[in-house]
């Protein structure tokens, strides 16, 4: 995990938990999928601006299957502190919703693994 990741979360008003703080200072998740969680957080932003279901369709269809896929309590912590700046950042900046901004997230909101 880099800093800019922990800058990122401060400047979106997202606090870490400890458990989010140590996993900070540990690199406790890969590179790839920080970026797949970055990218997850920014169609969440999209889809809540859009009145879509980011939560049920994306957010936590994604946790369950990293929780699957083996990470722990302190890996699950960054996910989540990372796709909620991610989340925060995407909502700053989108700001509304036309049309087809929402066929555009409507097609990539369904979490796959």
């Amino acid at each position: 995990m880099t800093a800019s990741l922990h800058a990122l979360c401060l400047a979106c008003g997202v606090t870490l938990s400890s458990a989010a703080q140590i996993a900070l200072a540990t690199d406790s998740i890969s590179k790839s999928l920080e970026a797949k969680v970055a990218k997850r957080g920014q169609i969440s932003g999209a889809a809540n601006i859009c009145g879509l279901d980011w939560k049920g369709r994306n957010f936590l269809p994604m946790m369950s299957d990293l929780r699957a896929s083996g990470l722990d309590e302190r890996q699950t912590a960054i996910v989540a502190a990372l796709h909620g700046a991610a989340m925060r950042q995407s909502e700053l900046s989108t700001r509304e919703c036309d049309e087809s901004r929402r066929l555009r997230i409507e097609r990539e909101i369904d979490y796959r693994r």
